[in-house]
């Protein structure tokens, strides 16, 4: 996924997550560029273009939905190298 996607804050600090009594490392990553039915947002700091966003008019069902599919073989390849959620 490296050129793809960008470590978005997390993954290479120590960012943990807590669910329950189990400790798991938080990774975020975000588009560097569109790709044909992706995701219409993408909210990163590639730029440092920190500010307010308008984001009404977002379904995050949909855009959780267009970039699943739009990056798939780097989501398979993440899951290959971490294993799916339990």
């Amino acid at each position: 996924f490296e050129g793809v996607l960008y470590r978005n804050f997390g993954g290479y600090q120590d960012c943990i997550v807590r669910i329950g009594r189990v400790r798991y490392r938080q990774y975020c990553l975000t588009p560097l560029a569109d790709r044909p039915s992706g995701p219409r947002y993408s909210v990163g700091c590639g730029g440092l273009a920190f500010g307010g966003y308008d984001v009404t008019e977002v379904n995050p069902k949909k855009e959780i939905k267009a970039f699943a599919k739009a990056f798939a073989p780097e989501l398979k390849e993440l899951t290959r190298w971490f294993g799916k959620p339990r």
